[in-house]
């Protein structure tokens, strides 16, 4: 018992040695064996000297604020809300003296990063918030130099309003803004300046000219950034230094070409045709009325692409509103052509002047380069007949036969009937033909007059 009683002194002597030589040090040696960064954190960061709300400027300084900004993601384009979502870089530099030291002090030590929140920094936000969102995605760390210059990389997630125009549809491409600035301090306390990339300092608006080129979905590109400053009396009788970055977007336009431009222009090309098909033709009308449910099916297909809610008209809406109108006013002027062609039958004839004005030597036939047209009636000489001295009620050629003259005076009498019912069906068919030809050249001219208003349609609205 005795040798295991002195074991457990010796270990108890061991143990209070251990414990004796692993005390807790006095505050002095703790700072000196702390690395220079952690001591010049806890120093330049101390409460009691340093307050992060308070502006590193004295009252009547303003302060200058030095800053790149930064489009890094355009996320998506809201139609229906008109907002645009992205994400922005915003890179800031400005001076805090009450953050500089010796570097002889702490080892050499020239630069710190140290957490943002922890010291004062600008307070950036959207002008309309009303109609979005600015929210920052990240815990960024601020670079100090010894000299007081801070650096800060901030990254943000931006809902603002991108008014939509598709008046152009869809060959638009609309312009976005997104204007920050700091609503804590008028211009009279902070100035904002871009920093170039040759890190000159300006006032001037500042154009990005980088090739930035992004696809949002399937429906956008986003083209070359504009980034500008400037200066404006925002909230009164103060001025107040914003800043606005622009993006221009422009609608991928190849999936609506197959799907919405081709098909109209195809079927918008079959309203000239309708003045190609034969005058006395109904299938005329028949190819206006399939035109026009085309069109009409067409339209509504187009409508549930937009959407509702639309303030503007585009003007591919308006191309097929037009030719909608040019099909029914093509079925009315070929049912107008078909009666005409069929005016002959009623035993009319063609007016003098209205045969001289279409179907005359110098009419507009001739200029519409149709075959010539020999307008002669060749009716005339039986009409003559008809009433010429050959024919008399009593013929003087006929010797007078007691026997046969009953039976002269029935032949002549037939052919006098047979000779007058065909100069008039000569008539009529020279009548029906005359009118066709007038139909024929009011067809041709309907063509050319629809043809071109087709083109003009499609070159104005759709180009």
């Amino acid at each position: 018992m005795d040798i295991h009683e002195g074991c457990l002194l010796k270990v108890l002597c061991l143990l209070c040695t251990i414990l004796s030589s692993g005390g807790h040090p006095h505050e002095e040696d703790v700072l000196q064996e702390l690395d220079h960064e952690t001591h010049l954190f806890s120093h330049i960061l101390d409460d009691h000297h340093y307050i992060r709300h308070l502006r590193p400027a004295s009252i009547n300084e303003s302060l200058t604020i030095r800053l790149a900004v930064a489009v890094t993601a355009i996320t998506d384009l809201d139609e229906s809300s008109q907002e645009l979502s992205s994400s922005l870089l915003l890179k800031t530099y400005w001076r805090d003296y009450r953050l500089s030291w010796n570097t002889s002090q702490y080892g050499g030590v020239s630069s710190l990063s140290v957490p943002a929140s922890q010291i004062w920094k600008p307070d950036f936000s959207m002008l309309h918030t009303m109609y979005g969102s600015f929210e920052h995605i990240s815990h960024d760390l601020a670079s100090v130099a010894y000299t007081g210059d801070v650096s800060l990389y901030s990254h943000y997630r931006v809902r603002s309003r991108c008014p939509i125009n598709i008046s152009n549809f869809p060959y638009d491409s609309h312009l976005c803004h997104i204007t920050l600035l700091d609503t804590s301090y008028s211009s009279q306390f902070i100035r904002l300046h871009f920093l170039h990339p040759g890190h000159g300092v300006t006032d001037d608006v500042m154009n990005d000219q980088t090739d930035f080129e992004a696809n949002i979905g399937s429906q956008w590109t986003a083209k070359a950034s504009a980034v500008r400053k400037t200066i404006g009396q925002l909230y009164d009788p103060e001025l107040v230094d914003y800043i606005s970055v622009s993006v221009r977007l422009v609608r991928k336009s190849q999936f609506y070409h197959c799907v919405v431009v081709g098909p109209a222009v195809l079927i918008s090309l079959l309203v000239p045709v309708i003045f190609l098909m034969h005058v006395d033709s109904t299938a005329k009308t028949t190819l206006g009325a399939c035109v026009l449910i085309c069109l009409t099916v067409l339209l509504k297909h187009f409508c549930d692409i937009l959407g509702p809610n639309r303030s503007e008209t585009p003007n591919i809406a308006v191309f097929y509103v037009v030719t909608m109108a040019l099909s029914s006013v093509s079925i009315i002027m070929s049912t107008l052509v078909t009666s005409t062609s069929r005016q002959g039958s009623t035993g009319k004839s063609v007016p003098a002047c209205l045969s001289s004005m279409l179907l005359g030597r110098y009419g507009l036939r001739r200029w519409l380069c149709m075959d010539s047209y020999n307008n002669v009636d060749q009716s005339a000489s039986f009409v003559s007949m008809k009433t010429s001295a050959d024919y008399p009620e009593q013929d003087s050629d006929v010797t007078p036969l007691k026997d046969g003259e009953s039976d002269l005076k029935e032949v002549s009498r037939n052919l006098r009937m047979l000779v007058g019912r065909y100069s008039a069906d000569q008539v009529i068919k020279h009548n029906d033909s005359e009118w066709r030809e007038v139909a024929l050249v009011i067809d041709r001219l309907l063509f050319l007059i629809f043809l071109g208003l087709f083109l003009l349609t499609t070159l104005s609205l759709l180009t």
